[in-house]
């Protein structure tokens, strides 16, 4: 059971929350087609992952079985629909929910309804951006982070799987795979950033006309070179 409510300064009473068990989701995980590889789905997990933030405890991921299929109980309210524990090669797709991607779109679960037929496409053409920063003096740097966004500010609101960041491994290099393809991004190496700031789209704003830009295709690599902003 849940009920928003808004907190001011007189107390409030006659709250009441009726409890339910809850709608139902079932699907299968299947390999996109142009995937090359043979999908093992051991330990795979599906996730109903609301559109805002909720304690842990009420969107627990759910086991797949061996044959792909799924079935996740206790949903209520909108959910964007994620798949965790794949292979490192693969990477979410695309979600289908009777022909329609749904796959940023949230599906709406009320009382006790069962919806059936999700399709979670999965594939092995996993794209990867590396590279490596430079200071202003043109040397290279470990002291930063990389921040790599959506060009669209619509694809900024929490959840986004299209904004990512890494910080620099023992070599000064940075990488970042598994981003959506077929977008714009804006890439940016900033000496410091706080923790979530980066998904912030207050910072994307700020970032925004200062980022490298370049396009994703589906299994690109993509090599950049990116300058340090001192913040």
């Amino acid at each position: 059971a849940n009920a928003p409510i808004t907190v001011g300064n007189d107390d409030l009473d006659g709250i009441n929350l009726v409890t339910s068990r809850g709608a139902t989701m079932t699907g299968v995980i299947l390999a996109a087609p142009g995937s090359a590889g043979k999908l093992s789905v051991a330990g795979a997990q599906v996730m109903a992952q609301p559109v805002r933030f909720e304690p842990m405890m009420r969107f627990r991921p759910r086991r797949v079985e061996e044959d792909g299929t799924f079935r996740v109980e206790g949903l209520s309210g909108r959910r964007l629909i994620r798949v965790m524990g794949l292979p490192g090669n693969w990477t979410l797709k695309a979600v289908l929910l009777n022909g329609f991607d749904v796959t940023d779109t949230p599906i709406e679960f009320r009382g006790t309804e069962e919806t059936t037929g999700v399709q979670i496409l999965v594939t092995d053409q996993v794209t990867e951006v590396n590279g490596n920063v430079t200071d202003a003096k043109g040397e290279p740097t470990r002291d930063y982070t990389v921040v790599i966004f959506p060009d669209d500010p619509e694809k900024w609101e929490f959840p986004s799987r299209f904004i990512r960041s890494a910080r620099a491994d023992q070599q000064g290099l940075f990488k970042i795979r598994a981003l959506p393809p077929g977008e714009q991004y804006l890439a940016v190496a900033v000496d410091y950033i706080e923790e979530g700031e980066g998904g912030d789209p207050e910072f994307l704003r700020e970032m925004r006309d200062r980022a490298a830009r370049f396009q994703l295709g589906e299994g690109e690599v993509k090599a950049l070179g990116l300058k340090l902003i001192q913040r």
